[in-house]
């Protein structure tokens, strides 16, 4: 069995003594297309600059193709991209363009 490209285990984060994170375990498997849906304030851009090592987590594991963040976020920077939603696109260009211009730079 092939080890996962992303994998979450027990993920948490408190803001002022709030929970915005509790317990968030997932894996994303080579080839899967993987999306966090949800309501505002769900804690899907938390979650997302957690993964990405801009944020560090009160709790849990990440392991993104065998490197752990945000302890080896230096050497997973290649394999990694993060586009947030707000104020980045291109209202010119359709959705699979704004990904292309944004991977090619």
């Amino acid at each position: 069995m092939t080890q996962p490209v992303l994998l979450v285990q027990g993920l948490e984060k408190s803001f002022a003594g709030k929970a915005i994170l509790r317990s968030l375990s997932f894996q994303v498997e080579e080839g899967e297309v993987y999306g966090l849906i949800g309501p505002d304030g769900a804690g899907k851009t938390t979650t997302m600059r957690i993964l990405c090592g801009l944020m560090h987590a009160d709790a849990g594991n990440i392991q993104l193709l065998g490197f752990e963040i945000p302890k080896q976020r230096r050497e997973s920077l290649g394999f990694m991209g993060y586009m947030p939603q707000q104020y980045s696109l291109y209202g010119d260009l359709s959705v699979q363009e704004n990904l292309r211009f944004f991977a090619g730079i």
